[in-house]
C-alpha cells in the first residue's frame, strides 16, 4: 500500500521516464478524461482509482456498463483485490434500489467507505432518478476528501438536457464548481466532449485527452486548450489525437505547468473492461475480495433483505424448495406438520403471484399512458395540420419514428398509409 505523501505513478513518458502526479491535491481536483471508445479510457480511469485506493483514499465510481468490478480481484484473477462494495449489477454485494440514492450516500459518508455504483440493471429513467438524488445528497453531506469517477458523463450532464437530466446536470454542476471545498474531487469520463455540458467540462483543472477522431470533439479540445497553450504545442496535440495508440494520451494542467504525452501504466487489478473477442470465451476472475457489508450498517442489510424477498427468482426458488421438502417427508409425517409445510409453500407461491401481478399492473398502466399520449398527439395533429384523422395518425407516426418535420406549420402532411 502506498503512503499518502507518495506521488502516484500514472505511466511513462516518451523518453521512458516515469510520470507521476501528486496524490494531494489530485484527490479533490476535477479531471476530464476524453477518449473515443476502444482508446483505453476505462483502463486509464482505473489506474487513477488504484492509486487512490492503495493510499486508503475513498473513491466512488458511477459505472453504467458494469466494467469496474475487476478492482475486487488481482491482475490474474486468482486472488483478492480491493474490498470495495458494489451496489447493483451482476457482481453486487448490495442490490441497488432506484429510490435509495440518499440512503446509500448517508451510509458511505458515515462509514467512510468506497463504492462502485453499477447502474447496468436500471433503465435510463431510473438511473436519472437515482443519480439526481445521489449527487445532490453527496454534495450536501460529504466533508472529507474523496474522488468521484463518472463514466459516460455526457449522459448525466448533456449539453442539451431533457427531463430528469436537468436535475443531474444541476447536481453535477454544483459538485464540479463547489465540491472541492467539501472534499469532493471528480473525474468526468466521456467519448463525446462536444455532448458534455460546457459549464461542467470547463470547470476541469486537468485534461487527459486520448484518441479521438470526430471533428466536433477535436474542436472542443482545440478551443479549450488553445486559450492557455502555445500554438506549436496545440498543433502537436490536435494533429496527434486521431492516431494516438491505445492507452496513450496527453495530460494537460496549465496551473501545474504539465503538458506531457503519457503511456499509462498497466492495471494492477483484473481487466474487467476488456472487450470480448470473436470465438473466445470471456475470462472472469476466480476470486473477488469480499466487501464488509455488515460495516455499512443495519439499513443496508434491511435493503438487501427486502430486495431479496421481492426478487421473483428468489420466490420461485423458495416455492420449489418447500414443495420438494414436503414431497420428501415420510408417510408418517403428522397432519399438522404437513399443513405447516403446505402453508409455507402457499405463502411463498402467493408472494410470487403478488409480485407478478404488480408487474403486470405496471405494464398495463404504461400501456394506458402511451395510449393517452397518442390521443393527445393526434389532437395536436388535427389542430396544426387539419381536422382529418389521417393528420393525427401522421403526427403519431412521426413522433414514434423521430421524423416529425420542422418545416412550416401550414405545410400539409403527406397521405397516411
Amino acid at each position: 500500500m502506498g503512503r499518502i505523501k507518495d506521488p502516484m505513478r500514472i505511466g511513462t513518458l516518451k523518453d521512458g521516464k516515469e510520470f507521476f502526479l501528486p496524490m494531494d491535491p489530485t484527490i479533490t481536483e476535477t479531471l476530464a478524461l476524453l477518449a473515443r471508445k476502444g482508446s483505453g479510457k476505462t483502463h486509464t480511469a482505473t489506474v487513477f482509482a488504484e492509486e487512490f485506493l492503495k493510499r486508503n483514499q475513498r473513491v466512488v465510481i458511477i459505472d453504467p456498463t458494469g466494467a469496474s468490478y475487476g478492482l475486487k480481484s488481482s491482475k490474474d484473477g486468482k486472488s483478492e483485490g480491493y474490498p470495495i462494495t458494489i451496489f447493483g449489477g451482476d457482481h453486487a454485494d448490495v442490490p441497488i434500489d432506484p429510490a435509495a440514492g440518499e440512503l446509500i450516500v448517508q451510509v458511505l459518508v458515515e462509514s467512510k467507505a468506497s463504492a462502485i455504483i453499477d447502474l447496468m440493471s436500471l433503465t435510463k429513467g431510473k438511473r436519472m432518478t437515482f443519480l439526481g438524488t445521489f449527487l445532490e445528497t453527496l454534495f450536501h453531506l460529504n466533508r472529507e476528501a474523496m474522488h468521484l469517477f463518472i463514466d459516460e458523463a455526457d449522459s448525466i450532464a448533456p449539453q442539451k438536457p431533457f427531463g430528469d437530466q436537468a436535475r443531474t446536470l444541476g447536481a453535477l454542476e454544483d459538485i464540479v464548481k463547489r465540491g472541492r471545498r467539501l472534499g469532493i474531487g471528480c473525474t468526468l469520463i466521456t467519448q463525446r466532449p462536444s455532448d458534455l455540458a460546457k459549464q461542467v467540462l470547463t470547470q476541469c483543472s486537468m485534461v487527459v485527452a486520448m484518441r479521438m477522431s470526430h471533428p466536433l470533439d477535436i474542436k472542443q479540445i482545440h478551443d479549450w486548450i488553445g486559450v492557455h497553450c502555445g500554438e506549436k504545442d496545440l498543433k502537436t496535440l490536435i494533429d496527434s489525437l486521431p492516431t494516438l495508440e491505445r492507452g496513450t494520451g496527453w495530460v494537460w494542467d496549465p496551473v501545474k505547468n504539465i503538458f506531457e504525452l503519457v503511456h499509462f501504466r498497466d492495471r494492477e487489478t483484473f481487466d474487467s473492461s476488456a472487450t470480448p473477442k470473436a470465438g473466445e470465451v470471456q475470462v472472469v476472475p476466480r476470486v473477488l475480495a469480499k466487501a464488509d457489508v455488515d460495516a455499512l450498517g443495519v439499513k443496508i442489510a434491511e435493503m438487501t433483505e427486502n430486495a431479496k424477498q421481492s426478487d421473483p427468482r428468489h420466490l420461485r426458488a423458495e416455492v420449489a424448495r418447500l414443495k420438494a421438502e414436503l414431497a420428501a417427508r415420510p408417510a408418517s409425517t403428522t397432519l399438522a406438520e404437513a399443513n405447516a409445510f403446505s402453508r409455507g409453500a402457499h405463502e411463498a407461491d402467493k408472494s410470487y403471484s403478488e409480485v407478478r401481478s404488480a408487474l403486470q399492473g405496471e405494464n398495463e398502466r404504461m400501456k394506458d399512458e402511451i395510449a393517452d399520449l397518442q390521443d393527445r398527439l393526434a389532437t395536436i395533429g388535427r389542430v396544426v395540420y387539419g381536422e382529418s384523422e389521417a393528420a393525427g395518425k401522421w403526427v403519431i407516426r412521426g413522433t414514434v419514428t423521430g421524423r416529425i418535420p420542422g418545416g412550416r406549420l401550414n405545410e400539409a402532411p403527406p397521405p397516411f398509409k
